[in-house]
């Protein structure tokens, strides 16, 4: 059991507690403001430290550790932009070589198998006398000229201008 204090020597114990409290916290207000009060007072000492903060800083804004791979990164990545650029303009101009002789190949081809059907209806009309043989040869020689045409467009468009003289000097019929 907890011996009755009397209501007088409470007081006077709840007295001395308050003022003990009460001049910590003037001590403490003092010595290192609260961050509440902190708010309410001018600062003083915020203009010397943003001046430190800007000339630490307009002296060297990245450090070295930093600066020094970032530029490289971007550097890297410059070259490798340019790299896939002329990467990509050779594919490209493959590409058109590419398709531009594979056009000509199908004249080519368009060009003989018309050839073929003149030469093997001629045989057969030769052979045979037969005048019905000679149908694929007049088809096959009226579809020479505009044929052969387009393999002289095909021709030029690869840019070889030695065979172009040469195509289509022969006449059929």
């Amino acid at each position: 059991m907890t011996p009755a204090i009397s209501p007088a020597r409470q007081r006077a114990s709840e007295s001395n507690v308050g003022q003990t409290l009460t001049a910590h916290a003037v001590r403490l207000e003092r010595d290192a403001p609260s961050a509440y009060s902190r708010n309410l007072r001018p600062r003083r000492h915020f203009p010397r430290l943003l001046q430190r903060v800007l000339q630490i800083g307009m002296s060297r804004p990245f450090p070295l550790k930093v600066l020094l791979p970032l530029a490289l990164g971007v550097i890297v990545s410059i070259a490798i932009l340019v790299f896939s650029e002329f990467g990509y303009r050779r594919l490209d101009v493959a590409n058109r070589q590419s398709t531009t002789a594979l056009e000509t190949q199908a004249r080519l081809n368009d060009v003989i198998a018309l050839v073929v059907d003149a030469e093997a209806g001629q045989r057969g009309y030769l052979l045979t006398g037969d005048p019905s043989y000679l149908e694929p040869y007049k088809n096959a020689t009226q579809k020479l000229d505009p044929a052969l045409l387009q393999l002289r467009e095909a021709v030029a468009k690869v840019g070889n201008d030695m065979l172009v003289p040469y195509l289509g000097k022969k006449r059929f019929g």
